[in-house]
């Protein structure tokens, strides 16, 4: 097998696993399942360190941690998070 060939088929393997925890993380914050690494890893089979070392999944899991973060401190003023 090729090398670009080999590359190929792990770059398709990578975006399959960005697009599967890009849903994941939309599932939980539409079904309001408060959203974490460890959540996540046990929702799609993924190892933390994917959710770390991947920036563009890292920075989506910040915001939508964000965003829930910001909810809560609406709902309930004061409470510390």
């Amino acid at each position: 097998m090729k090398a670009n060939k080999i590359i190929e088929m792990s770059q398709e393997k990578s975006r399959k696993k960005v697009k599967l925890a890009m849903e994941e993380i939309q599932r939980m914050r539409n079904e309001g399942e408060r959203i974490t690494v460890s959540g996540l890893c046990k929702r799609t089979g993924l190892s933390n360190s994917f959710f770390y070392r991947n920036e563009k999944i890292k920075e989506e899991v910040h915001k939508a941690v964000d965003i829930q973060n910001q909810a809560i401190q609406e709902l309930l003023p004061g409470v510390l998070l």
